[in-house]
Parts: structure tokens; sequence; C-alpha cells
């Protein structure tokens, strides 16, 4: 199974990147450009966006693309409290999940166990 990882912040990536590489490879970015370069690149099954990459909130535009792609699963991600316009534009974007970050830590298995039944 492939991942990709769109995240800023170093830790993050580093906690998702241990903890999912047990379940196949993964390809982590920290911006827009590489992130489409990614999703165009490679076949993706689950792709975990950061909703904003430094102060520009481009989630909902990967988010698309990713779906565009055909990408199995997608699961946003974000630290801040997001409004609901946010939300609702996310999934309409075809985002499967929106997930706080803090959650996804605790709760990473259930996510993946989720992916892996959607495949």
């Amino acid at each position: 199974m492939n991942f990709l990882i769109v995240e800023d912040d170093p830790r993050f990536t580093k906690f998702l990147s241990e903890n999912l590489s047990k379940y196949g490879k993964i390809f982590a970015t920290d911006s827009f450009q590489n992130a489409l370069n990614l999703i165009n690149s490679y076949p993706i099954d689950c792709a975990i966006i950061d909703q904003k990459l430094g102060e520009d909130v481009v989630g909902p535009q990967i988010a698309i693309t990713a779906k565009k792609k055909g990408i199995g699963h997608v699961i946003a991600v974000t630290d801040f409290e997001s409004d609901d316009g946010l939300m609702l534009k996310t999934y309409e974007n075809g985002v499967d999940d929106f997930v706080k970050k803090s959650n996804l830590r605790k709760h990473l298995e259930f996510f993946v166990r989720k992916v892996v039944r959607s495949r």
C-alpha cells in the first residue's frame, strides 16, 4: 500500500511515517507543488493531507486532485479549530475523513483498518 503524507510539521510527518511504514511505502512532502507531483507520479492508496501548509489553506485543492487521480482514501487533518465552511468544502472536494491531528495520533490504527477495508 502506498501512503502520501502532505504535512509541514516534521514531527507529525515522522510520527505518521514511522507508524505507516509497516503497511507500505511512504511518500511525504511539505509543499503544495510536490504533493501534486507525487499524486500524478505514483499510485497512491491513501493520502493524509494537512489542510494548512504554512499560512496557506491548500488542503482542499490537493484533495480535489487526489480524488480525480483515483486515490481511494483521503484523510484531511488539521491542528487548528476549523470552521464549518472549511470542513464542508473539504468534504465536497471528496475527502473521506476530516480529523484533528491529536485524534489521528490516538486512533491511527482505526484509520488504517478503514483504508484497508475500503480497498
